[in-house]
């Protein structure tokens, strides 16, 4: 992450996440994404317990995100 978004911020990452999706020309991509972020650090903290569970498809996202950190509880 640190290289591809060109931020210093990012270190490790700790995941099992499964991607599925769909390359067109001159589209949008598809893409679906189901799984669990046990770590994360971002700027010297570290967040357990993230779980994904979404689809991106014609400029469009949906889908679960929750986190489960002690300094951090969301669900949307």
């Amino acid at each position: 992450m640190r290289q591809i978004l060109d931020d210093t911020k990012f270190n490790e990452i700790i995941a099992n996440i499964q991607f599925d999706g769909k390359l067109f020309a001159n589209k949008k991509p598809q893409v679906k994404a189901k799984g669990k972020v046990l770590k994360f650090d971002y700027n010297n903290y570290t967040f357990n317990n993230i779980d994904l569970d979404g689809s991106y498809e014609n400029g469009t996202m949906e889908g679960k995100f929750a986190i489960d950190d002690p300094n951090a509880k969301i669900d949307l």
